[in-house]
């Protein structure tokens, strides 16, 4: 896990499946879509709470695309 500031913090997605947040991205779940990924509702417990959280599931083509527009030579 890491924190961003005080609110935000990043799950790895062994937490997230783990701690099974999102009834395995349960499509009932999902609460919008994007370029870049899904958005999911879920319950994660953080310490001694439960709390509800954005799930965001990146697309791996759209990354794996950005990634060889990167490293490709300019023509």
């Amino acid at each position: 896990m890491v924190r961003l500031g005080t609110k935000a913090r990043i799950f790895t997605e062994a937490e997230v499946k783990d701690k099974d947040a999102t009834n395995n991205y349960d499509k009932r779940k999902k609460v919008g879509e994007g370029g870049y990924g899904i958005v999911y509702k879920g319950m994660l417990k953080v310490g001694s709470r439960n709390e509800t959280v954005a799930i965001k599931r990146s697309k791996v083509s759209v990354l794996i695309d950005d990634q060889k527009q990167i490293t490709d030579p300019i023509e």
